[in-house]
């Protein structure tokens, strides 16, 4: 017949396809024709069966999952495409528009590793098929501060730090904004101390202003805690001071302890 769907073109562009092959064409109508061959001229050709597989692009993903690590985060998507929308796989792409990988069919998670802490990254998903592609909405996510982890939990006399008289120490400690923090201390000083005010450690920035003076005696290793809750992620003023003029004056500082 001359006419398909009235649709018909009576000189279309005729593309060969093998069995199993992809035209790589596209539109709303498809027209097909078989054409037979054979050297034997007493058999007649028989058409059983035409398959045709229409393929559109995907339809877009959909982020609905992301957590992050200090140095990872995990990007999780809706698979929103099957049938005649089947992706052949997903990419993450990031704000600036590079691949970062390529995954299967199917798949919906990618945990980023490598990244930095406390930093902002933006991605978004593409599934694709020979088609064409679509992307999901781009998302943000920052990793989480590198939060200062100390192994040891038992004082160890020949690793502690060692203060001269009359000084002033300052660490800088990552925090995640809105959790409560806290920070251990064990401290210690000599008997050259003297009757000086006694250390004191000050944790402050961010909302957070908390002090904790020694009372214990020379010589005597004593835990001094300090705790607040950051107004949001940034770094926390860990202060060490001393007040001894003397000389011979030592103050310890030994296992700094982060909690968070």
């Amino acid at each position: 017949s001359n006419t398909v769907f009235g649709a018909n073109d009576e000189t279309p562009s005729w593309v060969s396809v093998t069995n199993g092959g992809n035209p790589s064409v596209t539109g709303r109508y498809i027209q097909w024709m078989s054409t037979f061959t054979t050297t034997n001229s007493t058999t007649t050709p028989v058409l059983q069966d035409i398959t045709i597989t229409y393929v559109s692009p995907p339809k877009s993903p959909q982020i609905n999952y992301v957590s992050a690590t200090y140095n990872s985060i995990t990007w999780g998507w809706i698979d929103n495409s099957n049938g005649q929308y089947e992706e052949d796989g997903f990419r993450v792409i990031s704000s600036t528009g590079g691949v970062l990988v390529e995954l299967s069919q199917g798949t919906t998670y990618w945990i980023e590793t490598g990244l930095n802490p406390n930093t902002l990254y933006t991605r978004y998903i593409q599934a694709y098929n020979v088609a064409g592609s679509s992307n999901s909405a781009t998302k943000t996510k920052w990793t989480l501060p590198a939060i200062w982890q100390e192994n040891s939990v038992v004082r160890t006399g020949n690793f502690s730090f060692c203060a001269d008289s009359n000084s002033d120490w300052t660490w800088q400690v990552p925090v995640k904004g809105g959790s409560s923090v806290q920070v251990n201390v064990y401290m210690k000083y000599n008997s050259s101390y003297g009757s000086s005010q006694k250390p004191r450690i000050i944790l402050s920035n961010l909302g957070v202003n908390s002090s904790a003076q020694m009372s214990a005696g020379p010589d005597t290793w004593e835990k001094l805690t300090v705790s607040g809750t950051p107004s949001r992620d940034g770094i926390l003023f860990l202060r060490v001071t001393t007040f001894s003029t003397n000389p011979d004056a030592r103050v310890y500082i030994d296992d700094v302890e982060v909690v968070q």
